[in-house]
């Protein structure tokens, strides 16, 4: 008698805790519907007055009425009444987050590579746009808070790694596949495009454009890995699909 093939375990997703324990626990917090003081206070449960107190600068809390705390998975344990497991697994569906299988498997990007996509890689701070209006002390903790590599961010603090590449590298890989396109089409549309011999240059000229801007986007995929951010739409059309069809063109 043949046996019945055991049905294969779903392996379960194992998001990175780096990335969850880095939310901003105020957003968590609001999420969740609670208010907080502007001392930080905030209530778990029925009370009378709050005895729970976020923490910014270590976005933790600490609950003074069981003298318990933790981060944004011991705020879910508490809120949720659930184990250490199943907090992960409501923040990283909740909040987009990479699972572990997601984290690139390199040491991450070179400063060249980084410089192609207009990030200073030697240095975050470099690329962080810093609010002049808030309080020197806090300026400078920020930027010493910033003070390492683009990689060494990617590792330490990972959604602050993201917005960075969604407010540089973004959009320079936005721009530069915008104006390869706008390249091809002037170069399609060029009087001297009309002689066969002229057109086989620009065509080759458009290749190696192409080849400059995949590079681009090709090393933006790899910042974006692992984040929640999405930059499949700026893959870059390949020359002959943005070359225009011949009409009345060559006669």
């Amino acid at each position: 008698m043949d046996k019945k093939p055991q049905a294969q375990r779903v392996k379960p997703r194992l998001y990175d805790r780096d990335y969850l324990t880095s939310i901003p626990m105020l957003d968590v917090l609001r999420d969740y519907g609670i208010s907080v003081s502007r001392y930080g206070k905030f209530k778990l449960r029925d009370e009378r007055t709050a005895s729970a107190k976020y923490y910014e600068k270590k976005n933790n809390f600490f609950d003074f009425g069981i003298h318990a705390g933790g981060s944004n998975i011991d705020l879910v344990m508490a809120l949720e009444g659930c184990d250490a497991k199943t907090a992960m697994r409501l923040l990283g569906e909740r909040y987009g987050a990479p699972t572990i299988e997601d984290r690139p498997g390199d040491k991450g990007l070179t400063i060249a590579q980084y410089d192609k996509v207009g990030i200073y890689g030697e240095k975050a701070s470099m690329n962080w746009e810093f609010d002049l209006s808030i309080p020197e002390e806090k300026l400078r903790a920020l930027s010493n808070s910033l003070s390492m590599s683009m990689n060494e961010l990617w590792r330490r603090l990972p959604m602050t790694y993201a917005k960075i590449i969604k407010t540089h590298a973004i959009p320079y890989v936005k721009e530069s596949v915008e104006a390869y396109a706008e390249y091809v089409r002037l170069c399609a549309t060029s009087k001297d495009c009309r002689k066969s011999i002229w057109e086989q240059y620009y065509r080759q000229r458009v290749g190696e454009e192409y080849g400059l801007v995949k590079e681009q986007y090709q090393i933006l995929e790899r910042c974006a890995k692992g984040t929640s951010l999405s930059v499949s739409a700026l893959s870059p059309k390949r020359p002959d699909t943005l070359w225009p069809a011949k009409n009345n063109h060559n006669r």
